[in-house]
């Protein structure tokens, strides 16, 4: 767990100073990425975020056609699990 929420701190302070918007969007898919993992790895949940706002956030980044699949299914794990809470 401690590596994945260092992944979170990371990509969150690059999404904040990324140079732009593909650094900032990478990040964010980063970000979302570890929050997904920690919730579907491990059952935790590593945000503040609302189960709700997560599966919104996790869906809107579906849509991006660069993301990897292997990504794109621990999103649709997570936000399968959002939606149960």
């Amino acid at each position: 767990m401690a590596i994945i929420r260092r992944i979170r701190g990371l990509s969150k302070k690059l999404g904040s100073s990324g140079k732009d918007k593909i650094e900032r969007d990478v990040a964010l898919v980063l970000y979302f990425a570890a929050i997904a993992g920690a919730i579907v790895f491990h059952n935790v949940r590593i945000s503040q975020y609302s189960y709700e706002k997560l599966a919104q956030s996790i869906e809107a980044l579906t849509q991006h056609d660069w993301i990897t699949p292997e990504i794109t299914r621990v999103y649709d794990e997570a936000r399968k699990h959002c939606r149960k809470n």
